[in-house]
């Protein structure tokens, strides 16, 4: 099916003067040659420049009154986010506040996990919603290697813990 979607969906991206495979090969190079693609390269130097802020005050954080203000080693400097949640926790929240976050996330994808198999073969019309929620927990934790949070897929993270948490969506 998704050989299928992607067979029609790419030729149509192409028609509106997009050239998706050229797209993807340049995006590649951020991954397999981050030097050579200028938003990576940045993002690296972002990191390590916000890693430093972070050492400052490793267990606590700076918290959240510091702002993004940065001087990279050139000289330039910036004021935006890391571009990294990870990054971004560490700086602002310390260890303590990333272990928090890895324990709140962790008790979320176990409960997910725990309830999809508990329903495995059962008929339950919440069950996509479970699932939905249980894939959007794992690939905005990839996002988030290279942006921020993103606020809506905490919305799916809603639905699926909400149907989790009804009694009347377990099997007798």
């Amino acid at each position: 099916v998704l050989f299928i979607l992607g067979g029609l969906i790419i030729p149509t991206i192409n028609l509106t003067g997009l050239n998706f495979n050229k797209y993807i090969e340049e995006r590649t190079v951020a991954f397999l040659n981050p030097t050579e693609d200028p938003t990576s390269e940045w993002r690296l130097t972002m990191w390590s420049v916000q890693l430093e802020k972070f050492k400052e005050s490793p267990i606590w954080g700076e918290g959240f009154g510091g702002y993004w203000y940065v001087i990279f080693p050139d000289g330039t400097t910036a004021n935006v986010s890391p571009h990294n949640y990870y990054v971004q926790t560490l700086v602002k929240l310390g260890i303590i506040g990333m272990l928090l976050y890895i324990s709140i996330v962790s008790k979320i994808f176990f409960k997910m996990l725990n309830y999809l198999r508990i329903i495995k073969r059962k008929k339950i019309p919440e069950k996509p919603l479970v699932l939905l929620g249980f894939c959007v927990l794992i690939t905005m934790h990839v996002y988030y290697f290279v942006y921020s949070l993103e606020y809506y897929s905490l919305i799916y993270l809603g639905l699926a813990l909400a149907v989790i948490l009804d009694k009347r969506n377990y099997p007798e």
